[in-house]
């Protein structure tokens, strides 16, 4: 990651604003990258957008096919566009996600756990 992304990264979280309030959620994601398939870990969860943890690396403005488990829907895809990063330790990156094309079910989804905490705790 360039230093060039950590400042705009770091510009975009002082100058951002949430629309959706973000809640606590852990699940695994999966994401296609070149020829590979990456496993990585979600963190928390609104219907703007996630924030997740992987080994590898992502830049600011790239699109990714973001795959996640949540109650109540079996695997969704949604194209999320990478918003912000930060480096993690051992060759980790975290990085925000904004969702693009969010489906019915997934919104419902998100929607109902937002509402429900015991969700959450599946």
């Amino acid at each position: 990651m360039s230093k060039k992304d950590v400042e705009n990264s770091l510009q975009f979280l002082k100058e951002s604003r949430r629309a959706h309030e973000r809640f606590r959620f852990e699940t695994a994601v999966s994401f296609p990258l070149g020829d590979k398939v990456i496993q990585g870990e979600a963190h928390n969860l609104s219907l703007g957008g996630i924030f997740i943890s992987f080994p590898g690396t992502l830049s600011v403005g790239d699109t990714i096919a973001l795959s996640l488990e949540l109650p109540g829907i079996t695997t969704a895809t949604v194209e999320s566009q990478v918003r912000w990063v930060i480096p993690k330790e051992s060759g980790r990156m975290g990085c925000g996600l904004k969702f693009l094309n969010l489906s019915d079910p997934l919104m419902k989804a998100i929607v109902q756990l937002a509402a429900n905490e015991e969700l959450r705790r599946v």
